[in-house]
């Protein structure tokens, strides 16, 4: 741009330049500037919160932004919190409050908060005075929502604080008139900001493939200038131009100023417009992609959150998928359960335990003890509907809600809970069990414990948990405990095979001496400000062990609606499938056979495990991997590995092994996984340079979410952590047919198209301009500066934003229930740089053969159609030819014809020839008097438009005949798919629309396998 402000240099008018950067630029801005105010109006909103804090004895109203740390706050029924808050009292009796957690992990079950003993009598703001004296020390400020720990100073006494007493920035009160607490963490100290992640920048394949093509075209520009700037000084030296050698300079100076001019001249070969069309496209494309009612339910809708990855979605090579919530429901139902020798269908046989207690069946004794367990050991609330009052349950986990909703059913119903006792009416008669310690569940210890003081006075501990956990805590006293336990190894086997999540319940009778000691030792660890985690997970151990088998339990998860089909569709496109889960290995594997991940009875399993001491984890990697190869061609293989057996070779000798496994099966099963070895699965394999997608719904999905190229989180039960850290957010994982197969290749068609058609009219214009540089060495131009200033912004922009938002290759239906067409996505079907080679030689021969065709017969004399000539009358017909060209060169590329991109095509034709005819009206025009009357001269004679009408449309036919012959006699596959569409009746459809908004009501769901079989041009084509 500086450089077209240097007298004697530029060879177009500055402005002509400017003004299009300008515009350019200004559109950005326009963009950024309206992102930003909407920012801007967020944080003043989110600042401006009216919130009720206690200063000097009274209540005061004061904005969100205005509470600092130590401020004694009024929280409100459904009133968001501002701070992280510790609560001190309640309005409701044992100083508990209740909240919902859904703005910080989507979460909308109701959770209970509780202020320590203590403080609970601080209830109104004349008790927060000089003669409550309140110190609290915490953890320092971190993002972590499952881990607070700190100690209350209540006028010299200190008191433990835990999760359970903390209120966090975000969360609403809910079921409770008001609560007090003191601000602990304000601002950017809080949870909320924390867990605001900066999202690291991701680039799409075609984003960098596109940056590899402008630096091709930077190259081949200065080339092509240094040749021009250097035939100039060739040319001044023989003097065969005598207009060259008039000035003073020297051949150095010379050359750099030539250099300059031919710059300025060949920068129109850069489509600088470019960047701001592929945002606008995106943008645009991202906002049909959320309003697609196919991707819809009735409560949701899919959310993009990073639009740069549009047309990465048709790249995928490797989805890696969460199990719990992402395959399946995620709504626990209680299945069945087995009590010694008893066994108990729930689902079969609803209330039948409550029958069999009623007739005094065997094993009473026990199946008492187990639905006490059920209604005892947990971390569920009872809450009362406030329109009907009925009795409803809540809880974290959707186990153990299950798991006291199946109680109720059989006669153990839970009616009241507080921190100091639950009331359990056994077979309609009330009991009150005093609650004396609780062990909390975590994701090391896999296990819950509750003490209990039984209406008999008897101490009784309960336990529950995984039974890798559970199982090595079993007393061995005798053979009955041993043929018990032995039963119950058999039945959990059973409930897995069944794909069902399975529970050990375990109890333990305790003397109150042992349980006193105890509870000394636990008191100190949970007042321990540094590792009190560790502490008391040490502490719970001490009591948990010698327990007496009770039972186990089996839930189910059902899988998503169309689960099979959407995991046959990609397998059947040639996309490897990983499965990540926490669960056992039988219950992984029965959920992938059943959701069609692999066939038992057809496909190979190759199961890795830990191997015992002495063993080598590389033997089993070398022995699977001749396995696979041995298999015949079309035979599909899928590993098995555990998390332990993972552990060992991501990171060590035998990593690249697995690798080279991984890359010969066409579905794997990782079980018991963390969530950081999930995300090093991910990476391992994106190594190879092929797009990965993760797919998950929960917090511990996050990682390989942010570590895969694309990521894609499912709008889940258990929270949404997974979709704030996502790319894309879908309702469903059959949602991911339709995000990849349909949106993603129609944005990756639209994009390359866009790019490549940009290219090419910047090439065809700037390489008649190189010609004329060739034939007089002064770097003047044949075209007006203002013609070719709005050639990119007005004449030939508003095309190929068109095709870059609306143009589609194929129909909907066809692409998203045939497999064959997703697999040549990935390999560079529509962007690659044979296509890009065929656009660029298409650009040149087009360019040549308009600079040529004119020249050859535009007459040689001064006098043309009737008038006297002048290089602004010659380089208007050839500029009218180039823009018809391209136009044309954009409606061969159109492939779904409507009333927009027609009206699009016929309103930038007109727009030139409006453009035209008012310029060559003004008489001057900064200073310039070139155009003045030449459009009016050159339009008013017949030998105008027979030349753009000739060579116009004559320059295109070869691409119009190159195009049919190959689709007529070298079709490819979308061809003739397209070719099938055009001309038979729509047969297959995944989902049927309907205008009530039942975008999930299937009309007809064929399998993929059937309509890949039914490809156009293969041997049996009866179906088109």
């Amino acid at each position: 741009m500086c450089i077209t402000l240097i007298p004697g240099v530029s060879p177009v008018i500055p402005a002509t330049s400017i003004l299009p950067l300008v515009f350019v630029l200004t559109v950005a801005a326009v963009k950024d500037a309206i992102e930003d105010y909407h920012r801007y109006r967020a944080d003043r909103q989110a600042n401006g919160t009216p919130v009720i804090v206690v200063r000097d004895g009274a209540e005061l109203t004061i904005r969100s932004d205005e509470v600092v740390v130590g401020d004694i706050v009024k929280m409100e029924r459904n009133r968001e919190v501002v701070a992280d808050i510790v609560v001190l009292s309640s309005a409701l009796d044992d100083g508990i409050c209740y909240i919902e957690t859904s703005n910080l992990d989507g979460e909308t079950n109701i959770k209970p908060k509780q202020a320590i003993m203590e403080t609970r009598h601080l209830l109104s703001p004349a008790t927060f005075g000089p003669q409550t004296a309140i110190r609290i020390t915490g953890d320092a400020p971190n993002p972590s929502l499952v881990k607070w720990e700190g100690v209350l100073d209540l006028n010299g006494v200190s008191k433990p604080l835990s999760l359970q007493n903390i209120i966090f920035r975000g969360c609403r009160l809910k079921n409770t008139p008001h609560a007090y607490g003191i601000a602990t963490y304000c601002g950017t100290d809080t949870k909320l900001f924390r867990n605001l992640k900066k999202k690291v920048s991701k680039f799409s394949s075609l984003d960098k493939k596109l940056n590899k093509l402008i630096l091709v075209l930077l190259l081949l520009q200065q080339c092509l200038i240094a040749i021009l700037a250097g035939m100039g000084l060739y040319a001044r030296h023989k003097n065969e131009y005598p207009y060259l050698s008039g000035d003073s300079h020297n051949d150095g100076l010379y050359f750099v100023l030539m250099y300059c001019t031919y710059f300025v001249l060949l920068s129109y070969m850069m489509p600088i417009s470019l960047f701001v069309s592929m945002e606008l496209c995106k943008s645009f494309q991202a906002k049909f992609m959320e309003l697609d009612v196919e991707m819809a339910t009735d409560k949701k809708s899919m959310k993009v959150k990073t639009s740069n990855l549009n047309e990465e979605l048709s790249q995928v090579r490797y989805i890696f998928t969460d199990k719990t919530g992402t395959l399946t429901e995620n709504e626990m139902r209680f299945h069945s359960c087995a009590v010694q020798g008893f066994y108990h269908n729930e689902l079969e046989n609803s209330g039948g335990i409550l029958r069999h207690l009623a007739s005094n069946g065997e094993y009473a004794s026990h199946i008492d003890l187990y639905m006490k367990s059920l209604a005892l050991c947990h971390g569920v609330v009872c809450s009362h509907d406030e329109d009907t009052g009925a009795l409803t349950y809540e809880g974290q986990s959707t186990d153990e809600v299950a798991f006291v909703e199946a109680a109720r059913s059989n006669g153990y119903v839970l009616k009241e809970r507080t921190s100091m006792y639950m009331t359990v009416d056994v077979q309609g008669q009330p009991q009150r069990f005093e609650i004396l310690a609780v062990c909390e569940f975590n994701s090391d210890r896999k296990r819950m414990s509750v003490v209990v003081r039984e209406p008999s006075g008897q101490l009784l501990m309960l336990s529950k948990g995984a039974d890798a956990t559970m199982m090595p805590l079993l007393r061995q006293s005798g053979k009955d405990d041993a043929k018990w336990q032995r039963h119950i190894v058999r039945q959990l086997d059973m409930m897995a095979k069944q794909g069902l999540r399975t529970l050990v319940v375990g109890y333990r009778i305790l003397e109150e001496g042992e349980f006193a000691s105890w509870k000394a030792t636990f008191d100190e660890a949970a007042l321990r400000l540094e590792g009190r985690e560790a502490a008391v997970a040490e502490a719970c151990a001490l009591l948990e062990h010698d327990l007496a088998l009770v039972g186990c339990s089996g839930v189910e998860d059902r899988l998503q609606d169309k689960v099979p089909e959407t995991i046959a569709f990609f397998l059947a496109a040639g996309v490897v499938i990983w499965m990540l889960t926490g669960d056992k290995r039988e219950t992984a594997v029965n959920i992938a056979a059943s959701s069609r991940l692999l066939n038992i009875n057809a496909d190979t399993l190759v199961h890795i495990t830990a191997p015992r001491p002495g063993e080598d984890i590389g033997t089993q990697i070398d022995a699977a991997i001749q396995t696979v190869s041995k298999l015949p061609p079309g035979q599909k293989s899928t590993i098995v590995i555990d998390g332990a057996a993972l552990e060992l070779v991501l990171g060590h000798e035998h990593e690249q092994k697995f690798q080279d496994l991984g890359l010969r099966v066409s579905s794997a099963i990782c079980c018991r996984v963390t969530p950081m070895q999930k995300a090093r699965v991910v990476a391992l394999f994106q190594r190879l340079g092929v797009t990965a997608v993760s797919v998950g719904d929960g917090a511990n999905d996050v990682s390989m979410i942010q570590e895969a190229k694309v990521g894609v989180g499912i709008m889940g039960l258990e929270g949404s952590q997974a979709e704030l850290a996502s790319d894309f957010a879908v309702p469903k994982f059959k949602h991911l047919v339709r995000l990849l197969a349909v949106q993603g290749r129609f944005s990756l068609v639209r994009n390359a198209i866009l790019i490549q058609f940009s290219f090419y009219k910047n090439l065809v214009l700037s390489i008649n301009l190189a010609i004329f540089g060739f034939y007089n060495y002064s770097g003047q131009t044949p075209f007006d500066s203002w013609s070719m200033a709005f050639f990119n912004v007005l004449f030939t922009s508003i095309p190929p934003l068109i095709g870059g938002v609306f143009e589609k290759d194929l129909p909907d239906h066809v692409v998203q229930t045939t497999p064959a067409l997703f697999t040549p996505l990935s390999r560079g079907q529509n962007f690659n740089w044979g296509l890009i080679g065929v656009w660029g030689f298409s650009a040149v021969a087009h360019a040549l053969l308009i600079f040529f065709l004119i020249t050859g017969t535009y007459p040689q004399d001064d006098a043309v159609l009737g008038h006297s000539s002048d290089i602004w009358a010659q380089g208007t017909i050839p500029m009218t030819v180039v823009i018809t060209v391209v136009l044309v060169k954009n409606a061969v590329t159109v492939r779904t014809w409507t009333w927009i991109p027609l009206a699009g095509l016929l309103f930038s034709y007109a727009l030139y020839y409006i453009f035209i005819v008012a310029y060559s009206a003004i008489p001057l025009l900064f200073g310039s008097a070139n155009y003045y009357f030449v459009a009016y001269r050159l339009m008013s004679q017949t030998q105008f438009y027979l030349w753009v009408l000739l060579f116009g449309i004559g320059v295109s036919i070869p691409d119009i005949g190159l195009n049919t012959l190959q689709r007529q006699f070298f079709p490819t596959l979308r061809d003739r798919y397209r070719a099938a569409a055009a001309w038979k009746p729509r047969r297959i459809s995944m989902t049927s629309v309907h205008a009530a908004g039942g975008a999930d009501k299937p009309t007809s769901t064929p399998t993929p396998q059937a309509a890949a079989t039914t490809a156009p041009g293969a041997r049996r084509t009866s179906g088109f």
